[in-house]
């Protein structure tokens, strides 16, 4: 048995207290049960002694689930305000959020072998982070996503044929809105190639047709 991997993060982490997403070039995939059974022992066995912290059983956790999905998938920790009142955090936001830090700052989220972190595009060493969250009021928030398929966000293969049929209608609405998200979020010139893509594939147009007109105010 196989489970969504967007529900398995929300029931393996819920009781953590700490926030950790996926965003939609994951989202959807689907995770062996016997690998979030080997998360689960791992949070009540050695792994939960008091040596280990919260944090650093998260982090054992998502690199099983690394493991557990396509290549390129990876895990960050980002150290982010609050959302707004009446928002939550979305895995495609902080996912464009921290590809965006990227563009300026270099590398963000990324483990560091040294416990440094980084706070705002700023490296921060394990011993000075402490003051640094509390003082700005930051949690930390992980991420999965896959930066192979960033870049090509809309393709449509066979694989992705399957995970759609897989997915029921509330899942294929939810997808839908991550995508049609996502594909707003490019440029002019990038989102009029996207658009001209997206009818080559009845199935994928048929999902993200809806969400689309509703951003763009006007018929696809």
């Amino acid at each position: 048995p196989t489970v969504l991997l967007t529900y398995a993060l929300r029931d393996t982490y819920k009781s953590s207290g700490s926030v950790v997403l996926a965003d939609s070039t994951v989202s959807y995939e689907r995770i062996p049960q016997s690998v979030l059974t080997e998360i689960s022992a791992a949070k009540t066995g050695a792994a939960s002694s008091a040596e280990a912290t919260v944090d650093q059983r998260i982090e054992k956790g998502l690199d099983l689930l690394v493991k557990a999905l396509p290549a390129g998938t990876i895990w960050g920790k980002l150290y982010l305000p609050a959302p707004a009142p009446g928002r939550t955090w979305k895995g495609d936001d902080v996912a464009a959020f921290a590809f965006a830090q990227a563009r300026l700052f270099g590398t963000v989220g990324a483990p560091m072998p040294d416990g440094s972190i980084e706070i705002m595009g700023k490296r921060v060493t394990k011993e000075a982070a402490p003051a640094y969250v509390a003082g700005l009021g930051l949690k930390p928030v992980y991420l999965l996503t896959n930066t192979k398929r960033q870049l090509n966000i809309t393709s449509w293969s066979a694989a992705s044929e399957q995970q759609w049929g897989a997915m029921s209608r509330d899942e294929r609405k939810q997808y839908g809105e991550q995508q049609a998200a996502q594909i707003m979020a490019l440029s002019p010139e990038e989102r009029a190639q996207v658009l001209d893509q997206i009818h080559q594939h009845d199935k994928f147009f048929d999902t993200v047709k809806d969400p689309l007109e509703k951003l763009i105010g006007h018929d696809l």
